[in-house]
């Protein structure tokens, strides 16, 4: 398993966590929201559950080698075969390097 290999497990992991998280707080907020807030509270609160999921999604993925996330260094795109790094800007390791588990 390479470098590369171990981050995409990561990202859609990451991904699957994302959208339950969203759809839990959708529903949730959906079930108990109407009693408790106004319909503007309620979009508020879910787009806040979704941006707070999304960056804890953000800060997971990391180089296991230096620990330095691809997030702050611009790595993580939404069209992630647009823009394909090579190798980790921090350290220098190759992504395509195999990676020991």
């Amino acid at each position: 398993m390479t470098i590369r290999d171990f981050l995409w497990r990561r990202i859609w992991i990451g991904n699957l966590l994302w959208i339950v998280t969203t759809v839990v707080s959708w529903a949730a907020l959906a079930a108990f929201g109407p009693a408790y807030f106004s319909s503007d509270v309620f979009v508020v609160l879910l787009i806040l559950a979704m941006a707070v999921s999304f960056g804890v999604f953000l800060g997971r993925v990391r180089c296991p080698v230096c620990r330095y996330s691809f997030a702050t260094q611009g790595a993580i795109k939404f069209w992630p075969k647009a823009y394909r790094i090579n190798f980790c800007r921090h350290c220098g390791i190759a992504l395509d390097s195999p990676h020991q588990t």
